[in-house]
């Protein structure tokens, strides 16, 4: 079986397509051995990085990602392709990561990872957005004609 892990210095990337390099790593009965090291081509893209990165990987023939955290549209991919996330903590080396996801150490996600640190824009009362009443202060089309 083939894992990819993103690395940076040889250790766990924090980031999953963002990664400079990805280590592909055979995994047998003899153990782990490091296959190759295959730069990010992706990795200056706007948009849309996780599931390019992911068709990269399945066309090496990676079957698992041992990774810190992955996007959604990137966890949609790896579930579209139907390859095995394990989630390991950033800044482990790389090697080790892929020792702990085939030893139960790593934590196997079958549910894309929970993004609370993420803080939307909605309409509510604060981000700046005032308090809803808009330029009139809710006072309608009529203070602006001057009926009031």
């Amino acid at each position: 079986m083939k894992v990819a892990v993103p690395v940076e210095n040889g250790v766990v990337s924090s980031v999953f397509a963002r990664a400079p390099a990805f280590a592909i790593y055979e995994v047998n009965d003899t153990g782990v051995t490091l296959v190759e090291t295959v730069s990010n081509p992706y990795i200056n893209e706007v948009r849309g990085i996780g599931p390019l990165v992911v068709q990269m990987l399945a066309g090496a023939g990676v079957e698992a990602i041992v990774a810190a955290n992955v996007g959604p549209n990137a966890f949609e991919a790896l579930q579209a392709m139907g390859m095995r996330f394990y989630q390991v903590a950033p800044g482990v080396p790389a090697e080790q990561a892929v020792k702990m996801a085939i030893s139960n150490g790593a934590v196997f996600r079958p549910q894309p990872p929970v993004m609370d640190n993420l803080v939307g824009w909605g309409y509510g009362m604060g981000r700046g957005r005032g308090f809803g009443l808009g330029r009139r202060r809710g006072r309608g089309l009529r203070w602006r004609r001057g009926f009031f």
